[in-house]
């Protein structure tokens, strides 16, 4: 009974969650729709009254309201352009997506989040030279960071699905210098080499990126491939490299039983 007077949001909001959570629908619907009386641009307490009218009956219409003025408080965030996007699908109505995402890109063209759910979208609509787009603008919009690294991935796959590949080896070679510990760049160049050189080429060349940078990403992409061709004899080999490399290493006990 303290917590439902209190006049903090978040408490109220975690009140009203813990309450649906326990049936107790009628008590956590009036507890959220306090917390955003008192506080009305808090989008993630609107989010979470969308995701209970979105899970009650009839309640698609509150559900919308919610999300529209999630969007008006936090129009570059990635999780309300989600929710918006998935409520316009979930109705079958893939025009009203479209706008909802022009609109979204017309306000804030350049930002990360903005142009990488659009991008999303558009492989989804299989629009892939749309999508390069959308996701080359997220990459610009970073410097550094998991985002990046992101953002770079999907352009690269989207540059080679768009056989656009001398542009994937650029992007995917991108990656491995920035992101020498992930395994994205040396999956991509592994698929561009096989189709440039074949794969026992294309096998010797990222032996040759394993070895001058020395980590374990790229063995581990090596022996992936290697257990696909059922060559288990030269995965235990990479496996061998990534001991090497790093003794202590986590994945050890998973890839043998692999």
């Amino acid at each position: 009974p303290g917590i439902e007077r209190s006049n903090a949001p978040e408490t109220l909001a975690l009140f009203g969650l813990a309450a649906i959570s326990d049936k107790q629908f009628e008590k956590g619907e009036k507890a959220l729709l306090k917390a955003i009386e008192i506080d009305s641009t808090n989008y993630r307490i609107r989010l979470a009254l969308a995701g209970f009218y979105r899970s009650s009956e009839n309640k698609s219409a509150l559900e919308w309201a919610q999300l529209e003025q999630a969007f008006d408080s936090a129009p570059k965030n990635r999780q309300v352009l989600k929710e918006v996007i998935s409520y316009h699908l979930r109705a079958d109505n893939v025009k009203k997506a479209e706008q909802f995402i022009q609109s979204a890109l017309a306000k804030n063209p350049t930002n990360y989040d903005v142009n990488l759910i659009a991008g999303y979208f558009s492989v989804n609509q299989n629009e892939l030279a749309k999508a390069l787009k959308l996701f080359t603008v997220a990459s610009n919009a970073k410097k550094e960071g998991s985002d990046l690294l992101i953002a770079l991935s999907l352009k690269g796959k989207s540059e080679f699905s768009l056989k656009r590949i001398a542009e994937a080896e650029v992007t995917f070679t991108r990656i491995v210098n920035l992101f020498p510990e992930s395994e994205s760049g040396y999956k991509g160049l592994l698929s561009v080499y096989r189709l440039n050189d074949g794969a026992s080429a294309a096998q010797s060349k990222l032996e040759l990126l394993a070895k001058e940078n020395i980590v374990v990403a790229p063995y581990l992409v090596l022996i992936q491939s290697a257990i696909l061709n059922k060559d288990l004899d030269t995965a235990s080999n990479y496996l061998e490299k990534v001991g090497e490399i790093d003794p202590e290493y986590e994945g050890f006990e998973n890839i043998r039983n692999t």
